[in-house]
């Protein structure tokens, strides 16, 4: 089957230009538009039902696709989409994918049908292909990954430098027996966020072996109980990364419960750099995501899509240290 992908690939265009030679919403330079329609005549190419209908009735709704809405990152994430989306004078509607292709797919075939003009999406288990299927020629930006053939359509943030600037930090601190709570499902992000942490060890001289790993779920609660189990196996780890505030939260509970002084008898950091981050108890050293201005980046390329007003961003976000009170200096 002949996908807009081919179409832009054959044009020499992106696919953003070819969405919008085919959806008439906006301009775009006549050599760049003859190219599109020979190549969409060549390749035979047919816009999708959907698509064609979204053409001649706007609905000034965007559909976007988390991974739980109940999570303060993706809070976060749909704070930001939320108020760049109510200055253009748009509306959002909201679906949980919970990291799972099903339902990841089904919220999708949902939004969609919901006759949103576009969608930006957070969706880690369902594949490239997958996602360019179900979309077909809907204007779409992937959030916090990249997408085969879409890349100028993804925003994305440097996983790998996260754990690598936090694991620095910690060595930088005197740490060398440290743990690591990673992320219990097959996801890009904790693959890369310890791939950064692992390459940090090793310039310092320490083996990954030596590492006490343990894997949670991603919350406050899976990190607690996962934390426990750490620190029985391991009383002596002076420092711990979590994959992610949440669980560093439930490493902190988990800490108070067996009575150690924090962070002098063990430091603790996280990555994401949510709300509560702050309040914690000591307040959490961590990575910081700018999620909230990722999700105002993408309403403003939803925008562009349906404008011809130029858009020059950056598609790869970097992370920074921020430093609070969970991280002890050893003498």
């Amino acid at each position: 089957m002949v996908t807009i992908k081919d179409v832009a690939e054959v044009a020499q265009v992106s696919i953003s230009t070819v969405s919008r030679v085919l959806n008439g919403t906006a301009k775009v330079a006549p050599g760049k538009k003859e190219a599109v329609m020979k190549a969409v005549a060549d390749l035979g190419y047919q816009p999708s039902t959907v698509a064609r209908a979204l053409v001649g009735h706007r609905t000034g709704m965007i559909g976007l696709l988390v991974g739980c809405l109940a999570d303060p990152f993706f809070g976060t994430l749909m704070q930001g989409v939320e108020r760049q989306a109510c200055a253009y004078g748009l509306q959002v509607i909201a679906a949980e994918g919970h990291h799972d292709a099903q339902r990841e797919e089904a919220s999708l075939r949902s939004l969609i049908a919901r006759r949103c003009d576009a969608l930006i999406i957070h969706a880690l288990q369902l594949t490239d292909q997958q996602i360019n299927d179900i979309i077909g020629d809907l204007p779409v930006v992937v959030v916090n990954r990249q997408v085969a053939g879409m890349e100028d359509r993804c925003l994305w943030f440097d996983n790998f430098e996260a754990g690598y600037l936090a694991a620095k930090h910690l060595l930088s601190c005197g740490h060398t027996r440290l743990g690591w709570i990673g992320r219990d499902q097959d996801i890009e992000d904790n693959h890369d966020r310890f791939a950064g942490f692992c390459r940090a060890i090793r310039e310092h001289g320490i083996a990954r072996s030596s590492i006490a790993i343990k894997e949670a779920p991603g919350t406050a609660a899976g990190g607690y109980k996962v934390a426990k189990a750490l620190f029985e196996e391991h009383p002596d780890l002076t420092a711990v990364l979590a994959y992610n505030d949440a669980t560093a939260a439930g490493c902190l509970r988990a800490l108070h419960e067996r009575g150690c002084p924090l962070p002098q008898t063990c430091s603790v950091m996280g990555v994401d750099d949510v709300y509560l981050a702050e309040y914690l108890h000591p307040p959490l050293t961590t990575i910081h995501y700018p999620i909230e201005t990722i999700g105002q980046t993408a309403v403003k390329m939803v925008n562009s899509f349906f404008t011809d007003e130029p858009l020059d961003i950056g598609h790869c976000f970097k992370p920074h240290l921020v430093e609070r009170g969970s991280v002890a200096q050893l003498s």
